[in-house]
């Protein structure tokens, strides 16, 4: 395993590599459907980088290009 992938990411590189904002990876989050933050500090939170690329690796494909979740 690189190195780059077992550090620990703050919610701005969070952010940068899933896509979605702030709010949307804290309502995944209670949800069960992001990866658990660890505790750094007394008011810091990360989430280990390794995990957030896994998670992106689960979520299911496209079948057409341009889908959009499945709205018509």
């Amino acid at each position: 395993m690189s190195t780059g992938e077992s550090r620990i990411v703050r919610m701005p590189e969070a952010m940068r590599l899933t896509g979605p904002g702030k709010s949307a990876i804290h309502r995944r989050y209670r949800a069960g459907a992001f990866p658990r933050p660890l505790g750094l500090g007394p008011q810091s939170i990360g989430r280990r980088r390794e995990e957030i690329l896994e998670w992106l690796e689960s979520l299911p494909r496209a079948e057409a290009a341009g889908d959009c979740g499945g709205k018509v």
